[in-house]
């Protein structure tokens, strides 16, 4: 079963998107932020990431360039979801590295 890792601080996020995936058939694990996705990882491999940009004392661009660096997650489709809006923010994903970006409120559907 493939592991998706979900980093959003918010509870009723990390509730819709691990229904969602968990229906399609994956393994969700949800935290909120950069230590406990951190913590998981090294427990873990993933094959998927969903970020969320504005976490706990720490911002999500900096996780997914830090990511992008490590062995372990270069290779990790990373998918930001952040209500952040604008080119300038989608720019700024890409340059670290994501894969895709979503803002929110996403579609469920």
């Amino acid at each position: 079963m493939k592991r998706i890792l979900i980093v959003d601080d918010d509870p009723a996020m990390q509730r819709l998107l691990s229904r969602l995936l968990e229906k399609a058939g994956y393994q969700a694990d949800a935290v909120a932020t950069g230590a406990e996705a951190a913590a998981l990882l090294d427990a873990h491999a993933v094959d998927l990431i969903l970020l969320d940009l504005f976490l706990p004392n720490e911002d999500g661009r900096r996780l997914l360039g830090r990511w992008r660096g490590e062995l372990r997650t270069r290779g990790v489709p990373i998918f930001v979801l952040s209500a952040a809006l604008g080119n300038d923010v989608k720019t700024e994903c890409f340059a670290e590295g994501a894969d895709a970006y979503f803002e929110k409120p996403i579609d469920p559907a």
